[in-house]
């Protein structure tokens, strides 16, 4: 799988974490309640500490859990360019940003130029010339 593939799911691998771990802590607090209901006396009071407990654990953590994933998402949208040639670094091999925004993206790419390149290269005469 590649780095623009693993992009392209993190978002929401991010959200079945999150709902996974959030369900998890729910569980655990409803079985504090199922084992008080089978171990007598029933004591509404521990049930409820200890639930309130396991739950609040769960609101830290998913807190920090969804931080973090969001904080590699952040880092994982870094693209690392060539200062020189301008080639992009797709996993271990570098290819030409052409080429990656193709297989991003899955674009089609035409080349144009912007009017300052065409001032710069062809003089400021050429900017006014009629089209054809």
């Amino acid at each position: 799988m590649s780095r623009t593939q693993v992009r392209s799911i993190s978002a929401k691998l991010q959200r079945r974490i999150l709902v996974f771990e959030a369900a998890g802590f729910v569980v655990a607090a409803a079985a504090c309640w199922v084992t008080e209901w089978f171990d007598p006396p029933f004591s509404v009071q521990q049930a409820t500490l200890l639930s309130a407990t396991i739950l609040a654990l769960g609101i830290v953590t998913t807190y920090w859990t969804s931080r973090m994933t969001r904080r590699i998402r952040y880092l994982e949208g870094f693209m690392v360019i060539c200062a020189a040639c301008k080639k992009v670094r797709l996993d271990d091999e570098w290819v030409s940003i052409e080429g990656f925004l193709k297989s991003a993206a899955d674009l089609s790419l035409s080349h144009g130029m912007c009017p300052r390149c065409v001032e710069e290269y062809f003089g400021p005469e050429a900017e006014r010339a009629p089209r054809s």
